[in-house]
């Protein structure tokens, strides 16, 4: 359940950025269809955020979804599992 597991890490602290898509990745597919909190689209910019956090000694984690660029169908998928 996607949208419950990011409203639990948001309320945890946890920062969700998804590269390079407004969506956040699905399990096996590249869109959950679900909106990602944060869309950033370059690896320097997600490696920037990192080490900010890191400057400021945060110690929680951040999640970082790359949606697969050779996936399958999603609904398929799904439907299959």
């Amino acid at each position: 359940d996607i949208p419950r597991t990011l409203e639990y890490l948001e309320t945890e602290g946890v920062p969700v950025i998804t590269y390079g898509s407004k969506f956040f990745p699905g399990f096996f597919s590249p869109s959950s269809g679900v909106e990602s909190p944060f869309t950033l689209n370059s690896i320097p910019e997600i490696a920037q955020v990192l080490a900010v956090r890191k400057q400021l000694n945060l110690q929680n984690g951040v999640l970082v979804g790359v949606p697969a660029e050779e996936s399958g169908d999603g609904a398929v998928i799904e439907a299959a599992i």
